[in-house]
């Protein structure tokens, strides 16, 4: 039997519903919604209806959390307990050693 699907790359990447996007990151349908609209949330608007690429929302998840241990080490940084130590632990928090991250 002869299968005319065009090859695995060419077809289209599966969009996700608001819904399913909510399910994903543990949210509500109106978060997923309101972050879209305003531009924190990599979706794509059809008509009234919002979908997302599934590869998008990996991508952003993945930059999200980047974003946060950047964020985390800057804090751990700035703090006045911060103090350069040697070995593979790279500070020092309430004399506890935190490996770096």
């Amino acid at each position: 039997m002869h299968d005319n699907r065009p090859p695995i790359q060419q077809q289209p990447q599966q969009l996700l519903t608001p819904d399913d996007v909510a399910a994903l990151l543990g949210v509500t349908r109106l978060f997923v919604i309101k972050k879209a609209a305003q531009g924190k949330l990599p979706g794509l608007k059809l008509g009234k209806a919002w979908r997302f690429r599934a590869s998008t929302i990996d991508s952003w998840l993945c930059e999200q959390e980047r974003g946060l241990r950047r964020d985390l080490l800057r804090a751990i940084r700035r703090s006045r307990s911060y103090q350069p130590i040697a070995g593979n632990v790279r500070y020092r928090m309430s004399g506890s050693n935190v490996p770096e991250g």
